[in-house]
């Protein structure tokens, strides 16, 4: 990487796009379901306390996802509580509509 990307990196900008720092004027073209961001929340707050998440198993093993969820639950991480919360008050996608 030569300096003029790094200083460009450095600056929150890239070369040839105008961006102010500190400002939320950048937005995405597509929405992210909120399911998917509290997934890989917990993913890494879980990483940050030593406890690997595997992302594939968590769907299909749901001892492993419990036990996943009972450590976070009882972690001294609110952040980590309050994630595994909202991950368990999540619709299950199994259960279908009525």
């Amino acid at each position: 990487m030569n300096h003029h990307v790094n200083s460009a990196v450095a600056a929150g900008c890239y070369p040839g796009k105008r961006h102010e720092r500190g400002t939320a004027s950048a937005k995405l073209n597509f929405d992210i379901p909120e399911s998917i961001l509290a997934e890989v929340d917990f993913k890494w707050l879980m990483a940050g306390h030593g406890w690997w998440v595997d992302t594939t198993r968590i769907h299909s093993d749901r001892p492993y996802a419990a036990g996943l969820l009972r450590n976070a639950m009882e972690s001294g991480s609110g952040a980590l509580r309050e994630c595994a919360s909202r991950l368990l008050n999540q619709p299950d996608p199994e259960a279908g509509s009525d």
